[in-house]
């Protein structure tokens, strides 16, 4: 829907070719990934996102078919919440804890910084210890300590908002990265979303937008 939506807006505003290449390298991301995973024939692991704006206290929006969830079904992951949501909601804490996620990725944003000292942040001028500090309150949730992803340190962070435009090209490698780390250690997400506000956009993003496990 990116591909199309933005080549309709090339159409609309007489930039065709500015919109064709954006579409050209976004769908490029999407067929490099899928075509790995195509060929490297792995097993799935189960995945599990959440919008960690509520903080670990109270479970989130999780995503089906839409945002973060269509970026797992894109990479070839298998996202627990497919069967219990249609496109976001909150699922019952205890069908987490059921399923066995082999990947928790918890998604934040900068309005959270203030708002909710326990919720998730992540996105422009937060800094990594912070964002680092409040994705591990998240594995001390109830339940969670016994969860292969914690279990074998596959938590992930990432900035909420870059799932809702062609911007988001860097989020799809991040998801495929966290779900086939060896197969996906090349990719740099945090480079390609800067790359492209240093080719499409007057600014450069600093801040925190990916976290990836520290190895422990």
């Amino acid at each position: 829907k990116h591909v199309q939506s933005t080549k309709l807006i090339g159409t609309l505003t007489g930039q065709q070719q500015k919109a064709d290449k954006l579409a050209a390298d976004y769908k490029r991301i999407a067929d490099t990934i899928q075509a790995r995973v195509q060929k490297a024939n792995l097993p799935k692991p189960k995945v599990y996102v959440e919008f960690g704006n509520k903080g670990p206290a109270e479970h989130s929006f999780t995503f089906g078919k839409s945002m973060w969830g269509a970026m797992i079904n894109l990479v070839g992951g298998d996202n627990i919440a497919k069967q219990a949501v249609e496109f976001y909601s909150p699922i019952n804490p205890e069908l987490v804890v059921a399923a066995k996620p082999d990947v928790i990725l918890i998604t934040g944003h900068e309005t959270e910084l203030k708002k909710n000292p326990n919720a998730m942040v992540a996105g422009f001028n937060i800094e990594e210890a912070e964002a680092r500090k409040r994705l591990a309150g998240f594995a001390a949730r109830p339940g969670w300590s016994e969860l292969p992803a914690i279990k074998n340190n596959r938590l992930y962070g990432a900035y909420h908002a870059n799932s809702r435009t062609i911007s988001d090209g860097a989020s799809i490698q991040f998801v495929a990265k966290a779900v086939y780390p060896e197969l996906f250690k090349d990719l740099d997400p945090t480079k390609t979303y800067q790359d492209f506000y240093r080719k499409n956009l007057p600014i450069v993003p600093q801040g925190t937008f990916y976290l990836e496990p520290v190895s422990k």
